[in-house]
């Protein structure tokens, strides 16, 4: 098993991690604040991004997230 200190990518899957639905699950942001000590925090949404970022404000964990993409139209044809 490798130390944390030898990953180079987190990709963690918004709903039921940092949130259930639209509420903040607990202990998330704290989460968040640590990874981000070492980590940059780029979020891929299926979901209209401007949601995705709008409910990163209001729950002020913005300020944590590098990038915000959606990858929602890059399948689409």
């Amino acid at each position: 098993m490798s130390n944390l200190k030898d990953i180079t990518l987190f990709l963690l899957d918004m709903d039921g991690t940092v949130n259930l639905g639209y509420d903040p699950i607990d202990g998330a942001k704290e989460f968040l604040e640590e990874l981000a000590k070492y980590y940059n925090i780029e979020i891929f949404t299926v979901r209209n991004k401007i949601i995705t970022v709008e409910w990163l404000k209001q729950n002020k964990i913005d300020h944590l997230i590098k990038e915000v993409s959606n990858v929602k139209n890059q399948f689409d044809h």
